[in-house]
């Protein structure tokens, strides 16, 4: 007889949620719904992948190997059917980080909020079983509306935000990330400053439709480049090398 699944549980009000000492930026996790119509009834496939954002570490789970399902309370829940996870090694990073032996889950399970912007939940690692180590989770979802090419206005300079990322002159800039409708990055060099007409460090808050932002530091306000200005672009992979 097969052991009961174990089952994930969090409490927002809780004192050991609440006094967490939480890490940010540790790890990026993205799902696709793929609809599919058999005999008349839609099903869905989903795909997963998951990158601790620290250590650079990815996996994707191969199709086949793994369960989803978003039910009528809007919980997203996914579940490793055989197989475990990659090694994740974080022993090296320093402080709280470090502790945290690997965040690639077995089975995660997330509240979405009702925009499905915000999302709380839970993660199961280390091992599929009552001794597992279970991870908090709390987090918000990049804006995917957030994409394509921008300028401030006025300015002949330009970058890209793609898949969450700040791109300038075709390269990504490490350790960039948008959170949200944040983008925050740090570490450009002058030549980088140069080409985007961005600070060094610095984050921008963009509206709702991805269109315009503003930059936090300064007030200052630009939009996305469209039409012919943004074929030009594409055309000689100016801001992420043709991708």
């Amino acid at each position: 007889m097969s052991p009961p699944a174990l089952q994930l549980h969090w409490d927002l009000t809780s004192p050991d949620w609440n006094g967490a000492d939480w890490q940010q930026n540790v790890l990026q996790f993205t799902y696709q719904m793929q609809p599919q119509t058999i005999v008349g009834q839609t099903f869905y496939d989903f795909s997963v992948s998951f990158r601790d954002e620290q250590t650079g570490a990815t996996w994707s789970p191969a199709d086949g190997k793994f369960g989803c399902l978003i039910d009528q309370n809007s919980v997203f829940a996914m579940t490793l059917a055989s197989g475990r996870p990659p090694l994740d090694n974080r022993l090296w990073l320093a402080g709280e980080a470090g502790k945290i032996v690997t965040v690639f889950p077995y089975p995660i399970a997330l509240q979405l909020s009702a925009t499905a912007i915000d999302l709380q939940g839970a993660a199961l690692t280390v091992a599929n079983a009552q001794y597992g180590v279970t991870l908090g989770v709390s987090g918000s979802t990049a804006s995917p509306s957030i994409n394509g090419y921008y300028a401030q206005g006025g300015s002949e300079s330009n970058f890209g935000v793609h898949n969450g990322t700040l791109y300038v002159a075709g390269s990504p800039v490490m350790g960039s990330r948008l959170v949200g409708a944040k983008l925050s990055w740090q570490g450009l060099d002058a030549k980088a400053q140069q080409a985007s007409g961005l600070p060094p460090a610095g984050t921008l808050l963009f509206d709702t439709t991805g269109e315009r932002f503003t930059l936090a530091e300064t007030g200052t306000g630009g939009g996305r480049i469209v039409d012919e200005a943004a074929e030009a672009l594409i055309a000689r992979g100016a801001v992420w090398g043709g991708m």
